[in-house]
């Protein structure tokens, strides 16, 4: 479940940044 967190968390982050 760790694994699947991380992936969500990196990925919102991803998003929020992109998104500025």
């Amino acid at each position: 479940v760790g694994r699947d967190q991380d992936t969500s968390l990196r990925g919102w982050r991803r998003e929020a940044g992109r998104a500025g």
